[in-house]
């Protein structure tokens, strides 16, 4: 037989270890786990389209992928009040799938907070609310003489003498003293449904125990007394927790830590209550100062707030940014009167102070105030209209601010430009 020369049998051996490699590909990894076991692992390389979606493993061997890999989707469609919106998911093959995000909440009830003046330069607080038919008082301040122009504007909207729901904060004058009147209280004035006010207190004033008797007389003529805590634990016959007021529009009592431990500062001891229009969010918590708000984040699941009552009137010692960070406020009413010496000479700490207006302006420029008191803006007047009566009207297309002096946002008033440093939050609006 004819010996073959080395580099022919070279040749030959490389042709047949090709052939062998084209069948093996051929054949896909079937060979190969035949050869190598079944602990052969694939190496999968993805291909996607959106016609196809497959994976491919080094050999040519193909296996499908029976679910696509979503992304987190984005709002392609904002909700409204009428229709669903759209969002929208991707593959990374191309693919798309579109989910409904739920209609806004419907809300066919009318909602308005009214921050009231007070005919004199005193912060304090008395808030009215229309919420459909029900009518709403949140505290009776700033002074005894304030009654007049809380009835007077009050009587524009209550034409049968009745007020739904009262809710009395906490035990300080600014806050009480329209109701620790011994002739002439709105006690006295309105038919009061539900009274809901501070479990504790460490006063021992003369309004505050007149505050007490009218109560006990209007409870006497018919009212139901809870406390804040008597609600949010619903422990006593018809205290509730969340007051359905109307079509969309609910009240709740919200927990404080304060309203069954002591505090060295009446200020915790306050009723805090959020109201809820369809998606929106409106807070209230009175005088409550940094321990209470702290306590107030842990204990309760508060979301972004479209509208927040700044607390303490504006002072230092409140809306902290344990509160603010979370609540993020679109909209803010200071319920003082602007620059006033009732508590303090130093400009700095006079309502509303300059470490509220730092710490507000990192999330809204939509401060307004009611009046301003008595100082070199005023002309010599004991206090002015800053913003006047001031209305938080909301309704399915949207909240307004409707003021009865003028709309002028705190940042852009005179008293600001010369008693206030501006944030640099502000500085970029």
């Amino acid at each position: 037989m004819k010996k073959l020369k080395p580099r022919k049998i070279l040749f030959r051996a490389f042709a047949l270890t090709l052939t062998f490699i084209m069948l093996i590909a051929s054949s896909g990894c079937s060979i190969i786990e035949d050869i190598l076991g079944p602990g052969h692992e694939h190496s999968y390389v993805q291909k996607y389209n959106t016609a196809e979606h497959w994976q491919e493993c080094e050999c040519g061997e193909k296996k499908d992928v029976q679910s696509h890999v979503w992304n987190n989707g984005e709002i392609t469609t904002q909700p409204t009040y009428d229709t669903v919106g759209e969002k929208t998911f991707t593959c990374v093959c191309g693919a798309t799938k579109k989910e409904e995000v739920p209609k806004l909440l419907p809300s066919t009830g009318e909602f308005a907070i009214h921050f009231m003046t007070l005919g004199n330069d005193y912060a304090g607080d008395s808030i009215y609310i229309k919420a459909g038919d029900k009518d709403i008082l949140i505290d009776g301040g700033s002074e005894a003489n304030s009654v007049d122009d809380i009835t007077n504007y009050v009587d524009q909207y209550v034409t049968d003498g009745k007020i739904e729901y009262v809710i009395v904060t906490h035990a300080d004058q600014d806050h009480i003293a329209c109701f620790g009147i011994t002739d002439g209280s709105l006690f006295d004035y309105y038919e009061c449904g539900v009274i809901i006010d501070f479990p504790l207190s460490n006063k021992s004033t003369q309004v505050y125990n007149r505050y007490q008797n009218e109560r006990a007389d209007e409870v006497e003529n018919g009212a139901k007394h809870f406390t804040a805590l008597e609600c949010y634990n619903e422990s006593k016959e018809g205290a509730q927790r969340v007051y359905e007021l109307s079509d969309g529009i609910s009240m709740e009592i919200l927990y404080n830590y304060y309203y069954e431990n002591q505090s060295s500062d009446e200020n915790n001891y306050s009723v805090c209550v959020q109201f809820i229009h369809g998606s929106r969010n409106f807070l209230f918590t009175g005088d409550l100062e940094k321990e209470g708000e702290e306590y107030l984040v842990e204990y309760n699941d508060l979301e972004e707030m479209d509208f927040y009552k700044a607390g303490h009137h504006g002072s230092k010692t409140s809306s902290n940014d344990c509160l603010l960070d979370i609540i993020k406020p679109k909209l803010c009413v200071v319920t003082c009167s602007c620059g006033t010496d009732e508590y303090t000479d130093i400009v700095a700490n006079q309502f509303p102070t300059q470490a509220f207006i730092d710490r507000i302006s990192k999330h809204t420029d939509k401060v307004y105030i009611p009046t301003m008191g008595d100082n070199e803006f005023t002309g010599g007047e004991e206090f002015i209209d800053m913003n006047g009566d001031i209305i938080i009207s909301s309704t399915e297309s949207g909240i307004e601010v409707i003021c009865s002096n003028n709309s002028t946002l705190l940042k852009d008033t005179e008293w600001f430009k010369a008693e206030r440093t501006c944030p640099q939050n502000w500085l970029s609006d």
